[in-house]
């Protein structure tokens, strides 16, 4: 039977002219306490409906808690993401969002981030990833490489690599564990493991090998994981795979299991029941929480009742029990959080600009006092999307059985 809950929703931010705020990563600084960072993206009113996405003018800033995530405040950094107004309609790039992990052992707030470094006339971009420990800045490099091929296997002049929701966990040891695309073109999935070097007060990091579908499976590959650690040194990811709508493939949520921190993983499978029949959803994001009072694992996705075949639709937004021991979703779990609401814009025709109302790319975090699941979800767009424009809700959901 479905989940009992109790959805409770707010406007987090509210913006008073045509933009829509992303409110992504948020996370507790400390082992305890009420102080937590977020980074909030801004997007102009340039919606998808008019294929103007090359448009868009992007800044992020880092907001800060010091309540346990009731108010947040910018923290004063105002970060202004490539897409300037003189390269308008060539999609240069921009850098993903700041997210944050604190170090077990030391306590230590690591924030990292994918960003582009640019030629001169702003016609290149290569992809790089950076941290930052107490506003001093390093290149993530896997151990062994250097600056430039800064993971095995990667060609800055021909791939490129990002995340903006990395999902960051810690595995047992203390090591951080997280996830990112590259793009070869087709996508494959890696990851990152980095340990803090107290003596060299500094990060290392160990590249995972890389995961791939069959394009029989998938248009473009997997990319966008999520992560969920299962003990030990076992760790279990689903990954984000569009369908071949030309050959009435459906879209799959891949998943892969690895033994050994997340250097190697298995091959990946479609994301299944209980009862053995696949997991429908679109092409996008999905998240893992474990709810600490009772340590079942709970997971946040778009999931539909039948097959879809591309990156719509993006209601409802849903969550569902995850089966920790059968690496399986429980089907009678699977319980509506926000239903598509009257009047608000239906996904159609996506070459028509019917795209409808969709409700993912959300930050999440578990509130201490409470032990409710928080999402903040932009509720894009109002209307149209000719147009961003869009509240961000604050989601509170309350596990009552």
């Amino acid at each position: 039977m479905p989940l009992d809950i109790k959805v409770t929703r707010d406007v987090l931010f509210a913006p008073s002219r045509h933009l829509t705020y992303w409110a992504l990563n948020p996370t507790h600084t400390a082992g305890t306490g009420g102080e937590m960072l977020m980074t909030v993206t801004e997007t102009d009113g340039l919606g998808l409906g008019a294929n103007r996405y090359m448009e868009w003018e992007l800044t992020s800033q880092r907001f800060r808690s010091v309540d346990g995530g009731l108010t947040w405040k910018p923290r004063g950094e105002r970060l202004l993401h490539w897409i300037t107004a003189q390269r308008k309609k060539s999609h240069v790039g921009y850098g993903g969002m700041w997210a944050y992990w604190r170090e077990p052992q030391s306590g230590r707030l690591i924030s990292f981030r994918s960003t582009p470094s640019f030629s001169d006339d702003f016609t290149k971009t290569w992809s790089k990833f950076y941290y930052e420990v107490a506003d001093t800045s390093r290149q993530i490099i896997h151990e062994g490489s250097d600056a430039r091929q800064w993971i095995p296997g990667f060609e800055i002049e021909k791939h490129a690599a990002g995340f903006d929701q990395p999902h960051p966990i810690t595995l047992d040891d203390g090591t951080l564990l997280f996830g990112f695309t590259v793009r070869t073109p087709r996508y494959l999935t890696r990851f990152f493991r980095g340990r803090w070097n107290e003596r060299e007060e500094r990060m290392t990091w160990e590249s995972s090998a890389p995961i791939s579908v069959a394009g029989g499976v998938s248009s473009n590959g997997p990319c966008e994981p999520d992560l969920l650690s299962l003990g030990g040194r076992r760790v279990f990811t689903t990954m984000r795979t569009q369908g071949i709508p030309s050959k009435q493939v459906p879209t799959t949520r891949q998943c892969a299991v690895s033994e050994d921190g997340g250097r190697t993983w298995s091959k990946p499978e479609p994301l299944k029941y209980d009862d053995g029949t696949p997991v429908w959803v679109p092409a996008a994001i999905a998240a893992f929480e474990r709810d600490p009072a009772t340590g079942r694992v709970f997971w946040f996705a778009n999931i539909q009742p039948e097959p879809v075949y591309g990156q719509i639709p993006r209601y409802p937004l849903t969550m569902a029990e995850f089966d920790t021991k059968r690496l399986c979703i429980l089907k009678d779990s699977v319980t509506v959080v926000q239903a598509l609401p009257v009047g608000a814009p239906r996904a159609g025709d996506p070459k028509k600009g019917e795209l409808g109302r969709r409700y993912s790319n959300f930050g999440h975090y578990v509130d201490r006092k409470t032990g409710e699941f928080v999402l903040f979800v932009a509720e894009e767009p109002r209307v149209t999307w000719d147009d961003y424009w869009s509240d961000t809700i604050r989601f509170r959901i309350k596990l009552r059985g």
